[in-house]
């Protein structure tokens, strides 16, 4: 079986179609989370869970060292619970849950335990949020690093692109952040209203296509149909994909991308897919 809580693997991981297959391989799928995902959509059971306006919760994030507390302000609506309720619940059917009982309240107090030395402490966040003392703020600030020569480090060389245009037509699929979109999360009004792909005009020239005529953009894993708009700012040879994701999550750019791992720690090689497009 398999259990998938606050994540949409078959939005945000590569290859939607084979992690779609191995969701469906399961015996038993269940998923926790605010809205019908694809990834929701292919479990056996879904349960709802609350919004941050519907819980208690000790908040930290990547990218910043502040810890804040989330505060409900109206109680759970309709049948959805906390993600920490469901938890303790499932506990308890399996004969474990003193180790998860607990108010939220409760459960905050023991996570910050080792942080009351420096003054941190529920009450005090209620007022105010405050810097995890126990992080350098600033990172690097020793100016020693990973490297050969303890030295940062500027890339001297790169692996060009596998293909251009000139090469049997296809094209590396670029889906880059943005500032509107975290992730698989975009508001629906900055979600245009069908998939479109950005190539340099040399490029569209160069495959006998016209700017805004609908394509079928192929890879080894999957297909998508999209808008072809022309950008001189998109390098030749590249296909942009942006926001990368839409309704339903079945028409983003995941269902292109293969499977593929980088050659700079064991990640996702996002990038490494090539594309060739066509009227649709």
């Amino acid at each position: 079986m398999g259990f998938v809580a606050g994540a949409n693997p078959a939005a945000t991981c590569l290859d939607t179609g084979s992690v779609l297959k191995g969701l469906k391989s399961l015996d038993f799928l269940v998923v926790i989370d605010q809205f019908m995902t694809a990834t929701a959509e292919a479990a056996d059971l879904f349960l709802p869970c609350t919004t941050y306006l519907e819980m208690d919760d000790l908040v930290t994030a990547y990218g910043h060292h502040w810890l804040g507390l989330c505060q409900a302000v109206v109680p759970p609506q309709g049948e959805s619970k906390s993600d920490s309720t469901i938890y303790q619940e499932l506990a308890q059917l399996l004969g474990f849950g003193e180790v998860l009982a607990g108010e939220p309240s409760i459960l905050i107090d023991r996570m910050l335990a080792p942080l009351n030395k420096y003054g941190i402490t529920r009450e005090k966040l209620i007022d105010a949020p405050m810097l995890n003392p126990t992080i350098d703020p600033v990172p690097f600030a020793d100016k020693k690093f990973g490297t050969a020569s303890g030295k940062y480090e500027f890339v001297a060389q790169f692996k060009p692109p596998k293909s251009n245009t000139k090469f049997q037509k296809q094209l590396q699929l670029l889906a880059t952040k943005t500032l509107k979109m975290v992730n698989a999360q975009i508001n629906l009004e900055d979600l245009p209203a069908s998939p479109c792909v950005l190539a340099n005009p040399e490029t569209i020239n160069d495959l006998d296509l016209s700017t805004g005529e609908q394509v079928v953009v192929e890879s080894k894993v999957g297909s998508v149909q999209a808008l072809l708009e022309a950008d001189p700012t998109v390098l030749p040879g590249v296909l942009m994909f942006n926001p990368a994701a839409w309704q339903g999550d079945m028409q983003g750019v995941n269902q292109l991308r293969e499977l593929a791992i980088s050659d700079l720690g064991v990640a996702a090689a996002f990038h490494e897919t090539l594309v060739t497009i066509r009227r649709g």
